[in-house]
């Protein structure tokens, strides 16, 4: 398909480190606009993504003004860039509100929905356990809150729970989760306009563009979480 098939122009989806769609496009001549930015950047590319630094300080800051203290995420192992930048923006929020780092990775195949349970039980099982964990996939929300059952720890009492996703479905769960939105939708609009603009070789086009992510904030986050002895 990408050798030989007549196109004007290509949006690309969550491009990956040892993707060789960008370079087959490029030999071609084809424009290109990736949604999501390109794990290995070039001076060349055309992007738009939604801006994960802010939506993670959003969260994060929600779920601290909710009273969490020790805030650990479950991070997938992946070849994109979305885990990476993720990964940074909470060290470095950790660091600027003098939190610990409490991270746990999983490998999101085969099964992902076990991994990702085992993550969270990990962190759970730490000495000093985490009073909310996040999760960055639409079905995080759920994974999370089978572990914590698995632990006996009630939501949100004993921990708090968010996670990103777009799944309505985590309004009417028990309790109903906080979500970040991402806004797919406003990500997939952007990227049509900037690949028309890129095809027309339109000039002093921003070929870099993030869209601001929307918090849901429910019960999941909204009460205090109960404090163990000797837990700051």
């Amino acid at each position: 398909m990408w050798l030989n098939t007549p196109m004007d122009g290509v949006i690309h989806v969550d491009p990956r480190a040892q993707d060789p769609v960008r370079s087959l496009l490029r030999e071609r001549g084809i424009p290109m606009v990736s949604e999501g930015r390109p794990p290995q950047p070039h001076w060349s590319d055309a992007w738009v993504d939604t801006d994960h630094e802010a939506g993670l300080r959003l969260l994060l800051g929600h779920v601290a003004e909710s009273g969490a203290r020790r805030i650990g995420p479950s991070l997938p192992l992946h070849d994109d860039a979305y885990p990476r930048l993720i990964a940074q923006a909470y060290r470095a929020w950790c660091d600027e509100h003098g939190m610990p780092a409490l991270v746990e990775e999983y490998a999101p195949l085969p099964d992902p929905f076990t991994a990702e349970q085992d993550a969270v039980s990990r962190l759970l099982d730490h000495e000093r356990r985490p009073d909310a964990v996040v999760g960055v996939y639409s079905d995080s929300g759920h994974n999370i809150l089978a572990a914590a059952r698995c632990h006996r720890l009630r939501v949100p009492q004993d921990l708090l729970v968010a996670c990103v996703s777009e799944d309505p479905d985590y309004a009417a769960a028990t309790p109903p989760v906080t979500t970040l939105s991402l806004r797919p939708d406003l990500v997939g609009d952007t990227a049509v306009d900037l690949l028309i603009a890129v095809i027309n070789a339109r000039s002093g086009v921003d070929r870099h563009r993030l869209v601001q992510p929307v918090l849901l904030p429910r019960r999941s986050t909204r009460g205090a979480v109960r404090r163990r002895s000797g837990t700051p």
